[in-house]
């Protein structure tokens, strides 16, 4: 015997974790809901129909309708049934509901027959607003060299930078630039040149600073190595000293000997990694190049931000006789309200 609208109610609970990010991947949009419907006397109501509607509100009114829909569902022989809220028939969009808004509640009612009526007021906990991530993905900006503005995109609420200095060139050249954000909130200074003579030196890696209000962390780049005494004059010739490391990456090789004539150019540290440049290779008794030091590094968050700022990125040194130094970086990480 079918139960009456009066005996029949409902006995509900919510998963929305398990398959939330599933549905925000591959549309359409949805929460996982399930319900048990009993009669009056506790009892599972099975292979009913049952009809619902699903009402989003604000916590303070369940008057006011963000989002609404309705579906019906057959139970099963444990008087279970399955709903994806966001999948039924509704006059709203259900991916353009405004999580990021007042806190929100799901209301439920239930018609067996002859009209709805409410069976609970629930409301959302912190997994749903996970929906609003993807109304504004955090975005990027990346910045390879020279010196400007940066501009704060709106509703944004913090961002993180990530950047190096400029590696030192290896063999007695030049300093790598420093990279600044902020004028001295970030600074990753660049690392210096490697020492081409007795003795041949790797250069020091650059240092680095960060100022309230940004928090993080900052390290010094690595030193370059020095060079090593050459071979004999049968073209035996050693290697220049490596450039210093970075967490962006290393320094270039060092260049070899192959004749008197023909001492090997040291590499280039890789451009935008703040990396050392290789010294060069040594000819007959002399000494080869010393490494050029990394650039130094900062990753640091910035709450609030301001509407700009200004930033330098450090170039590479040059002019040595070993390799140049890689290039600086500044990468910039905007995460939205």
């Amino acid at each position: 015997m079918k139960p009456s609208k009066k005996n029949l109610k409902l006995t509900l609970s919510i998963f929305l974790l398990s398959t939330l990010f599933t549905f925000a991947q591959n549309f359409p949009y949805g929460i996982n809901y399930q319900g048990v419907a009993r009669d009056a006397n506790g009892n599972a109501q099975t292979t009913h129909t049952v009809n619902i509607r699903f009402t989003i509100a604000p916590s303070t009114s369940t008057t006011t309708v963000v989002y609404q829909e309705t579906q019906t569902k057959v139970t099963n022989n444990m008087g279970q049934f399955n709903a994806i809220i966001g999948t039924g028939t509704s006059a709203q969009t259900f991916s353009t509901i405004a999580w990021n808004g007042p806190a929100n509640s799901l209301v439920v009612e239930i018609d067996p027959g002859g009209g709805y009526q409410l069976i609970g007021v629930q409301p959302f906990q912190a997994v749903p607003y996970a929906l609003h991530a993807l109304t504004k993905a955090p975005t990027m900006q990346i910045f390879l060299s020279g010196a400007a503005t940066y501009t704060t995109p709106a509703n944004v609420l913090y961002i993180e930078v990530e950047m190096c200095g400029g590696g030192g060139c290896g063999g007695s050249g030049s300093t790598g630039g420093n990279t600044s954000f902020g004028t001295s909130l970030l600074l990753a200074n660049g690392g210096t040149e490697g020492i081409l003579g007795v003795p041949s030196n790797g250069g020091d890696g650059g240092s680095a600073s960060i100022s309230l209000p940004a928090v993080g962390y900052a390290v010094s780049g690595g030193a370059g190595t020095g060079g090593a005494k050459g071979g004999t004059a049968n073209g035996d010739f050693s290697m220049g000293g490596a450039g210093g490391s970075n967490p962006f990456g290393g320094g270039g090789g060092g260049g070899y000997g192959e004749s008197a004539a023909n001492i090997g150019t040291g590499y280039a540290g890789k451009a935008n990694t703040g990396g050392g440049g290789g010294g060069n290779g040594a000819s007959s008794n002399a000494r080869s190049a010393g490494g050029g030091g990394a650039g130094g590094y900062v990753k640091a968050m910035i709450s609030n931000p301001s509407s700009t700022y200004l930033y330098s990125v450090g170039a590479g040194g040059t002019g040595g006789n070993g390799g140049a130094g890689g290039s600086g970086v500044i990468i910039v990480r905007e995460y939205y309200k």
